[in-house]
């Protein structure tokens, strides 16, 4: 049971390590930096998309042959994670209803707040 618990918390760190180096090389160019090397670059593309809930990226929406302008980006990318949110808060709140105890203190409830962290 322990070991198990550490490799959870394990693998959070990790995660929320991954999150960091994704947005702190995206800042560090906006503010005028270099980028990263290639090779790097290359894995931090893809640890994007593991850590990311950017939909338009991820599913490629911008290929389905339509067009996408901004707006549409925008709102793919703002409602995407309001919708998982929703969706998650829906099945905590029937776990609670049916088989008793807090909200805020299921598991789905906790990915979310390391998703939307």
């Amino acid at each position: 049971q322990e070991v198990i618990f550490a490799c959870k918390n394990y693998l959070i760190t990790v995660y929320v390590t991954a999150q960091i180096m994704v947005d702190l090389g995206r800042v560090h160019v906006m503010r005028g930096g270099a980028g990263y090397p290639t090779l790097f670059a290359q894995l931090v593309g893809v640890l994007e998309i593991l850590t990311s809930l950017n939909l338009v990226e991820v599913v490629h929406l911008d290929c389905l042959g339509t067009r996408l302008d901004f707006m549409d980006m925008l709102l793919a990318t703002t409602l995407f994670p309001l919708a998982v949110a929703v969706l998650v808060l829906l099945g905590e709140w029937a776990r609670v209803c049916f088989w008793s105890g807090h909200l805020a203190r299921g598991k789905g409830f906790k990915i979310l707040l390391i998703f939307i962290f």
